[in-house]
């Protein structure tokens, strides 16, 4: 009796798991964002229709900071470390949570912000990006110049100098 028990929480388990996979999936190619907002951008709840909607909207302290932070970067003139701190100068910081409060904006972060193409108003499920109901805060043609930009710092992790060492090769 446990064994077939056990059998049907398997079954049931995995259903919900496809189910859920469906419904993400239909929420990405209606243009919805899943999970959390990304900097730049605020959860919000509105009521259309008398229906409680989840949706993406813009944040009105951070959200200035993204194209200026584009802008900036596409110039050429600045690294992601000057970057990072010529923003927070300006004021641009991580919303507060539970575990951190305010603070400035790590390198890591400003640089995927810099890759993300959500920020052309894309949702990306699976690998694949769907036009999003949220507005863009930067156009394609700045986020295309920004990506010619990294690319060009980017030296692939290719080294070309060559030591030569005596046993090089034998051990």
């Amino acid at each position: 009796m446990e064994g077939i028990t056990d059998i049907f929480n398997e079954v049931q388990v995995r259903l919900n798991g496809q189910d859920i996979a469906i419904k993400m999936g239909n929420k990405a190619r209606n243009g919805g964002t899943l999970g959390k907002a990304k900097i730049g951008y605020l959860n919000d709840t509105k009521n259309i229709e008398g229906h409680k909607v989840n949706t993406i909207s813009i944040d009105p302290e951070r959200a200035k900071y993204i194209p200026m932070a584009f802008e900036l970067f596409a110039a050429g003139q600045h690294t992601i470390d000057e970057l990072r701190d010529e923003l927070a100068e300006a004021g641009l910081t991580m919303p507060p949570d539970a575990r951190w409060g305010r603070r400035p904006v790590s390198k890591t972060t400003l640089a995927k912000v810099l890759r993300d193409r959500y920020y052309l108003g894309e949702v990306c499920y699976q690998g694949i990006w769907y036009p999003g109901r949220r507005e863009a805060l930067v156009s394609a043609e700045l986020f295309d110049r920004v990506q010619r930009v990294l690319d060009s710092h980017s030296g692939s992790g290719t080294r070309y100098r060559t030591h030569k060492h005596y046993l090089k090769g034998l051990l």
